[in-house]
């Protein structure tokens, strides 16, 4: 396995994740979701944007994809 490097998104990219993930969780549709489920859920889209960064960084179309 390579090394894993952590991809700095642009503010504006992660405040707007970060608003939407605080919607996503007070919406009441989501009641029944526990702790330990939010924690999976957070941690699999940390992974994801990880590593679409890295796919967009690798394939140089990083900043065509997401605006800095």
């Amino acid at each position: 396995m390579g090394e894993r490097r952590t991809i700095a998104f642009p503010f504006i990219v992660s405040e707007k994740v970060e608003e939407t993930w605080s919607k996503i969780k007070a919406d009441e549709y989501f009641d029944w979701v526990n702790e330990q489920q939010w924690e999976g859920m957070e941690s699999l889209a940390s992974t994801f944007f990880e590593t679409l960064g890295d796919l967009l960084t690798d394939q140089g179309t990083y900043e065509e994809w997401i605006p800095v």
